[in-house]
């Protein structure tokens, strides 16, 4: 079918959905004579008539009555397809709040699997606090790090945050020996905010008599992580955001349990921002991705 039967086809359609040669033309810009014309030749082309012209109305025949069926869905799906690759989609922007190290490691990886297929729902991702303890209210969904869900939001607990003993591959020390004496000449590494995370840590492993000796403290978790990659020293991080390090063995586990810390993450928002069909997607999106 050639152009013209697919101008004929939209025409068509639109003094369908209005009854009116006149009211379609206006909503097409173009003039109730040529809006005449295009449904003749339509008619011409299928050998069959689509309209019974009355005398102040017209009417569906039944042939017309299932082209149109047939065909609207196809017009629209058409035109939502050309919107869509033009870039004229409604864009809705959702911010999403969250710790930096959870951001580039967990959540990034994946993030283009949802907006793939959400390509109206732009998300503003803010990663300035890099410790959130409570939802803002500039945020329609934040990841927080904290004891327990915030009695102000709605949400659900992602996985709780546990510290397990890290180091580069390359690192140069006698792994045969007991951890508890090799880290008596080694450097620790530790995030700021659990500036005694290496001494709970040598307490929880029942390391009596012995506290963690040369610390060093890094303004954010990815620091830790590169200090330790570069051999700095040994470090704790969080087991469930640094497997990508261990795969790739960018980083080395060491002996010893995790340090469960007793925080974990949530996933939080308020009910009315849940109650936007968007927001409420990405929230089930994270849900489905990050829940252990």
């Amino acid at each position: 079918m050639n152009s013209t039967s697919l101008q004929g086809l939209r025409v068509f359609c639109a003094v369908a959905r209005y009854g009116s040669f006149k009211i379609a033309a206006e909503e097409i810009f173009v003039s109730a004579s040529a809006v005449s014309h295009r449904i003749k030749n339509l008619e011409e082309q299928l050998g069959a008539a689509l309209f019974e012209r009355q005398t102040r109305a017209i009417k569906l025949t039944e042939f017309g009555e299932n082209l149109l069926g047939r065909i609207q869905p196809l017009i629209t799906q058409i035109d939502e397809e050309l919107e869509a690759a033009s870039g004229n989609l409604n864009v809705v922007n959702i911010c999403l709040t969250l710790p930096p190290f959870f951001s580039t490691e967990l959540l990034l990886p994946k993030l283009h699997k949802f907006t793939s297929s959400h390509k109206n729902i732009a998300i503003n991702l803010d990663t300035v606090n890099v410790h959130p303890e409570k939802h803002q209210n500039t945020s329609d969904l934040s990841i927080l790090l904290c004891t327990e869900k915030p009695s102000d939001c709605v949400g659900t607990e992602l996985f709780p945050l546990q510290l397990i003993p890290a180091c580069s591959p390359t690192m140069q020390f006698d792994r045969e020996l007991p951890l508890s004496e090799t880290l008596d000449e080694m450097t620790l590494l530790i995030h700021r905010p659990r500036r005694n995370a290496w001494k709970r840590w040598y307490t929880q492993q029942g390391f009596s008599g012995k506290s963690p000796g040369n610390v060093i403290l890094l303004d954010s978790m990815f620091a830790v992580v590169r200090a330790a990659e570069q051999g700095l020293g040994i470090a704790l991080v969080p087991e469930a955001l640094t497997m990508n390090w261990f795969s790739k063995n960018i980083l080395e586990r060491l002996k010893g349990e995790a340090y469960i810390t007793g925080d974990s993450y949530y996933l939080v928002s308020t009910d009315d921002n849940l109650a936007k069909p968007e927001v409420e997607k990405l929230y089930k999106w994270v849900l489905e991705n990050f829940k252990t």
